[in-house]
């Protein structure tokens, strides 16, 4: 996906398509111990997407937050492969 690639969802309420939208991911924090005392400490490499999206309606009169169903993002990617 790139700047420009339409994304198709919009808020419940208002339906307005101006939106933030908010997609969890999962990042191991790597520790490393050595002789019993923290050595190192870096976030992993390899983030793993939950499936969890949500959204937030950028319009000043409704603000309504809510958690998609569905991924949006991955409908648009792949409508877009």
């Amino acid at each position: 996906m790139e700047i420009g690639d339409a994304i198709p969802c919009r808020c419940p309420k208002c339906r307005s398509t101006d939106l933030t939208l908010f997609e969890q991911f999962t990042v191991c924090d790597v520790i490393a111990v050595k002789g019993g005392k923290m050595a190192d400490r870096h976030a992993g490499e390899f983030p793993e997407l939950t499936g969890r999206v949500w959204g937030e309606c950028a319009n000043p009169a409704c603000r309504h937050r809510w958690q998609f169903r569905r991924s949006p993002v991955m409908a648009a990617f792949r409508a877009g492969t």
